[in-house]
C-alpha cells in the first residue's frame, strides 16, 4: 500500500515537531522543515549541524508499507525530534577527531535532561 502525504499532513508533523521541541527545551536549535520525496523506507529524517545549532527535518511526500501499517504522524515526529536530543552526540560521534570533553559535555546535557523527567 502506498501512503500518500498531503500539505496538511506536513503541518501535522511540524506542528507536532515543534511542541516536542519546545517541550523537551531543544529551542537553541534553528529547525529547517522539509516537504520533499524520501528514499524508500523513511518517513522522515533529520540532518544536523551541531557547531550551528541548525537542523533539518524532512518529512516524506509518498512511502510504500505493508496492508497492516497503522500510520501515526505524530510518532514520526517524536522520533526526528528525539535525534535532535541526540544531536551533538551523534554529529560528535561523525567526526574524525572527538574531543572526549566534548562528547562528556554533550552526554552530561543528556543526562541532565532525563534527570528533569523524574522517572
Amino acid at each position: 500500500m502506498i501512503i500518500k502525504y498531503t500539505k496538511k499532513d506536513f503541518e501535522v508533523f511540524k506542528k507536532e515537531c515543534q511542541r516536542l521541541i519546545n517541550l523537551l527545551g531543544l529551542n537553541g536549535w534553528e529547525v529547517v522543515y522539509y516537504w520533499t520525496q524520501l528514499v524508500k523506507g523513511r518517513f522522515a529524517e533529520i540532518n544536523t549541524e551541531s557547531k550551528n545549532m541548525t537542523a533539518g527535518i524532512s518529512f516524506t511526500k509518498t512511502i510504500e508499507v505493508d496492508d497492516s501499517y497503522v500510520d501515526n504522524i505524530k510518532s514520526h515526529a517524536q522520533h526526528e525530534v528525539y535525534h535532535l536530543l541526540l544531536g551533538k552526540m551523534s554529529d560528535l560521534g561523525k567526526t574524525r577527531y572527538l574531543n572526549p570533553d566534548e562528547f562528556y559535555s554533550a552526554e552530561e546535557e543528556v543526562v541532565n535532561f532525563l534527570i528533569k523527567l523524574k522517572l
